[in-house]
């Protein structure tokens, strides 16, 4: 039987004094607990799948935007082109961390 969607406050005399949603058949018996347990695991499960592809595909777009996705999809170093020394002293300079701090302060 098709089976449709309806808020139990739009039932008129049938209502049960909360707003919720149910699914029922097209007949006069209403659905029972374990119906609206299933049901609304049902329509929880599609909404969290919704989500969570949304999400994957924010992070993916977000990669993409910083440049640290390939041709291929694959993870790349941003920094690659960069020629630099290697870091050799065993500790940063006091007034370079002041530097970077400031300069974090003045970009946010």
């Amino acid at each position: 039987m098709p089976r449709q969607q309806q808020s139990e406050s739009s039932l008129g005399s049938q209502g049960y004094g909360e707003r919720s949603i149910s699914m029922y058949d097209y007949e006069d018996v209403p659905a029972t607990g374990l119906e609206r347990v299933r049901s609304a695991v049902g329509i929880t499960k599609e909404a969290v799948r919704a989500i969570s592809i949304t999400a994957i595909e924010a992070v993916r777009e977000g990669a993409i935007f910083m440049g640290v996705i390939g041709s291929r999809g694959e993870l790349v170093n941003p920094f690659r082109h960069i020629d630099a020394a290697i870091w050799t002293e065993p500790e940063v300079p006091r007034d370079m961390i002041d530097t970077a701090y400031d300069y974090c302060e003045e970009l946010t």
